[in-house]
């Protein structure tokens, strides 16, 4: 791994915050494998393949899997042990429907179908299992990958598609930035945004925000603009409330659409 959440946050939008962890003493070593852990009374040695790193403790934060062994058989999973489910959230066995962190969720991005464990993933699909307990007909219609969080002063918040990653989508990109004010009374606090849309329909494909005021609920906007198929020439006429207080007279929402290549 070669940054900070990496799935979420491309190298510049997120650089802003390691440089504050780096200021507050966090020593990063990206691109090493830890090889070998020895532990005496006091201290462990972590060895990569570079290096022997001494600490006075070790936390293991892995990836995380479906942990559901008990599970019949009959119950079709993916390879990573996911239980396979239909547009409905159906299982391969009659009755059964499977949610959240069980499953792989369907990208609102293609066809494509993809495990991350979120909170509101757990809770949508929840909502689509209860209207399709006696009828099948609510589709379950995927996840964007939202998420916000405040980290070292900063808040930061993502959704759909980063431009790293766009190497593995048939899609031709293009990327737009831009900072501004949080609004006209508070102009010394700034922020960042950075969208990520399709060259030729226009339509959205991700965004990022960054800022040390609480811009979170912001994200939402373009998690809402993915799923609903919206292009950059909407986007930024996109409607929204206006005051000097909260506001800019024009929203980095719609701004992001604005600035187009």
């Amino acid at each position: 791994m070669n940054g900070l959440v990496v799935k979420y946050f491309d190298r510049e939008m997120i650089e802003p915050v390691l440089k504050e962890m780096q200021n507050q003493g966090v020593i990063f070593y990206f691109n090493e494998t830890v090889k070998e852990i020895e532990e005496s009374e006091e201290t462990l040695i972590l060895k990569t393949q570079n290096q022997s790193i001494e600490s006075d403790c070790a936390v293991f934060a892995l990836s995380v899997k479906p942990n559901i062994p008990y599970l019949d058989p009959e119950v079709r999973r993916h390879e990573d042990g996911a239980v396979f489910v239909d547009e409905y959230l159906r299982t391969s066995v009659k009755n059964v429907f499977a949610i959240g962190d069980t499953i792989q969720m369907q990208s609102s991005l293609s066809n494509e179908t993809f495990y991350i464990s979120l909170v509101n993933n757990a809770v949508r699909t929840g909502v689509v299992v209860v209207d399709n307990l006696v009828n099948s007909q609510t589709p379950f219609i995927g996840s964007a990958r939202t998420i916000g969080t405040k980290v070292f002063g900063y808040y930061i918040a993502s959704t759909g598609m980063t431009e790293a990653e766009s190497i593995f989508f048939d899609e031709k990109i293009a990327v737009t930035h831009v900072s501004q004010p949080v609004s006209l009374f508070r102009n010394q606090q700034t922020i960042n945004g950075k969208l990520i849309y399709n060259v030729v329909s226009g339509k959205i494909l991700g965004a990022q925000f960054i800022s040390k005021a609480n811009i979170l609920e912001k994200i939402n906007t373009l998690s809402l603009a993915i799923q609903m198929g919206m292009t950059v020439t909407e986007l930024a006429q996109k409607d929204y409330f206006f005051h000097p207080v909260w506001s800019t007279v024009y929203d980095i929402t719609n701004k992001l659409g604005l600035m187009k290549d």
